[in-house]
């Protein structure tokens, strides 16, 4: 009797998702997540934490200084609210534990870590470096690793917690060009598939990785002469280029080049807003602003459109969940549980209508990139 009353308890729905869910996120898993006990409602507005950096500075005995370690907040919304609905008649009430966890649980988890995984997906479209060829699935050791690292490398990204997430493509060639390394792979990756660390990273695939569709189209060229922005250190400083040569509307996401010579190279710069053309002339918003300043007539190169892969550190990206509400009404079941910075919230109730009991696990988070910088798309 005591296994059929546990049923109804929102505890032990709350507490299998979860224990289900970690298994079922791939990006999401990776990046930072950040969790607090006030319990907050759709569309609130949140600060999470972005840690700082410290510099190394030449000691001097006579002059102390020290610094106090701060972690600039960053604002996030919480606009994702993920629900999962599911009855139970009498026939599920007598089922076992282990049926319960395959037939409700899991698919509960299943669906919410789908719900995160598309939301922290979404977030490509805020990354601007880039490594690979558009078009082209990365293929090789180089473009599916030592590429990567020696872009890391160049944008002073910190080794610990490198990793990378392949789309389907990239996923299917990793596996090819690394299944007999017998040196740094493992049989797990042979029979499993599951990804081993390279070069200092993590991998992982994720089957919802999109493809993005470049917008902008046409011979683009800098409308005028644009200085360069004056750039603080650490700071991250947004801009805007004027150009003309527009055949298409800009897409959030697009992706541009420009050649700054013999100092810099070619550098990529990410369209951050829909931007529409005028009469073929438009101001794209871009991150970063402008490394070095550009003549008029300077040709602009279009990232074609392609396959998206993400490398990225840690605190790239953020996860933020909050607790829902516990109402204090007569008779109400709810119970939220949290583990590993996620909460969800699972709520029972019955129907006398139609003589059946459901079951509700609900999810209130937000999502955001909090450094772009310490990302790159690895186009396939």
């Amino acid at each position: 009797m005591a296994a059929l009353l546990d049923v109804y308890k929102p505890e032990l729905w709350a507490q299998e998702t979860l224990m289900q869910l970690f298994p079922t996120l791939k990006f999401a898993g990776l990046v930072h997540r950040d969790f607090d006990a006030q319990v907050q409602s759709v569309g609130d507005v949140v600060n999470t934490r972005m840690p700082h950096t410290m510099v190394a500075t030449n000691v001097d005995p006579d002059s102390f200084v020290s610094v106090k370690p701060t972690a600039d907040n960053v604002e996030v919304r919480l606009d994702q609210w993920k629900q999962v609905v599911y009855e139970i008649g009498d026939k599920e009430a007598s089922m076992t534990i282990r049926d319960l966890q395959s037939d409700f649980a899991k698919p509960a988890a299943e669906a919410l870590g789908g719900a995160y995984e598309d939301a922290i997906v979404g977030l490509y479209s805020d990354v601007g470096n880039i490594t690979g060829i558009a078009g082209t699935t990365p293929a090789t050791i180089s473009a599916l690793g030592t590429d990567i690292q020696e872009k890391f490398n160049t944008l002073n990204v910190a080794e610990t917690d490198r990793s990378v997430v392949l789309g389907p493509k990239a996923h299917n060639k990793y596996n090819q060009v690394f299944y007999q390394d017998y040196v740094s792979g493992s049989p797990a990756q042979q029979t499993e598939g599951q990804l081993t660390r390279k070069f200092g990273m993590s991998y992982t695939n994720s089957n919802r990785l999109a493809r993005h569709v470049t917008g902008i189209a046409g011979t683009v060229t800098c409308s005028s002469n644009q200085a360069a922005s004056v750039l603080n250190a650490g700071s991250i400083v947004a801009g805007t280029l004027a150009v003309t040569g527009m055949t298409a509307n800009a897409k959030k996401g697009d992706i541009i080049t420009l050649d700054h010579g013999a100092v810099l190279g070619v550098c990529s710069y990410n369209v951050t807003a829909d931007t529409a053309h005028s009469a073929s002339a438009a101001t794209l918003p871009i991150f970063p602003a402008l490394r070095a300043a550009v003549v008029s007539t300077q040709s602009v190169t279009i990232i074609a459109s392609h396959d998206v892969n993400i490398a990225f550190a840690k605190n790239a990206f953020a996860l933020v969940t909050r607790p829902l509400k516990v109402p204090n009404a007569p008779g109400a079941s709810v119970y939220t549980a949290s583990i590993g910075n996620i909460t969800i919230r699972a709520s029972v109730w019955y129907e006398a209508k139609d003589l059946r009991t459901y079951v509700r696990i609900d999810s209130l988070f937000g999502v955001k990139t909090l450094d772009p910088r310490k990302a790159i798309r690895v186009l396939g």
